[in-house]
């Protein structure tokens, strides 16, 4: 299971708070005297709150694991078929936590892809680790990013354990169920809420020129699926409906690919002009 500091080192930090500009007053570097003043004043309240952040985190991680291996520990105690003893058994307890870290979005560089091995299709995990530094430096939450690959990705729960098959699946039923509440209820108090998968506004709640997406990151993924495959797109803005490459300057299945890395890191909050 991996534990986050409020440390220098981006890849040791939240991703959500990634960079320490706003604890250090960046912003007012080139301002003589300026920065040292913010760093005791207006910084010291960030770094108080960027660590207030991590701790919790931490804390969620390190009580869900817990509860976690005491459950699988019981189902082995119990003598349930393919239980295994997590006490014992570090790998099946290194699965649980790469579970946890996917779950709260700080997700192992890693995925399983389709592989030949011995003239045989089957399925192989490619791990990225190694280039965890390079990612973080040049790529905006490449682990949150990862975790939601993992959680979309039908061979993580082909690969994995049934105890831990089933904790992916009850935490991809409960943002499903989360995600399709809030819109719900949202739409029922007269916000505006897209139903159509080929939208950027798809599972968005729209009020006025601001957008919020309760979809904690999977959004992007689906709506990207949904255009590749039907070869169509929705104008969020007009409504009309679109055949990719089709038209002049028209958007294509290539122009969809490109821009998707940017558009599943804008999730959260959009107010758009």
């Amino acid at each position: 299971m991996r534990l986050m500091d409020v440390a220098s080192d981006l890849t040791k930090r939240e991703e959500s708070v990634a960079s320490n500009w706003v604890e250090t007053g960046g912003m007012v570097a080139k301002i003589p005297g300026a920065q040292a003043v913010y760093a005791g004043t207006l910084g010291r309240a960030a770094r108080a709150s960027n660590r207030a952040y991590t701790a919790f985190l931490n804390q969620l991680r390190a009580d869900t694991f817990e509860s976690l291996l005491k459950d699988a520990h019981a189902d082995f105690k119990a003598g349930t078929t393919g239980a295994r003893n997590p006490y014992t058994d570090l790998v099946f307890a290194k699965e649980i936590g790469d579970f946890v870290n996917t779950a709260t979005g700080r997700g192992p560089l890693k995925t399983a892809l389709p592989s030949f091995e011995g003239g045989k299709l089957g399925l192989r995990e490619k791990s990225f680790e190694q280039n965890a530094k390079l990612l973080t430096d040049t790529i905006f939450s490449p682990r949150l990013f990862a975790s939601r690959v993992r959680m979309l990705n039908p061979a993580t729960y082909m690969m994995a354990s049934p105890f831990v098959r089933k904790q992916y699946i009850k935490a991809l039923l409960s943002v499903a169920g989360a995600w399709g509440t809030v819109s719900g209820l949202a739409k029922m108090a007269g916000a505006d809420v897209s139903t159509d998968p080929n939208s950027a506004d798809f599972g968005k709640i729209r009020i006025g020129n601001t957008r919020l997406d309760p979809a904690a990151g999977f959004q992007q993924f689906l709506v990207a699926a949904s255009k590749l495959i039907t070869g169509r797109t929705t104008s969020s803005s007009t409504g009309r409906d679109f055949e990719l490459g089709q038209g002049y300057r028209a958007e294509t299945r290539g122009d969809v690919a490109q821009r998707f890395p940017h558009e599943q890191v804008a999730s959260g909050i959009e107010v758009c002009k």
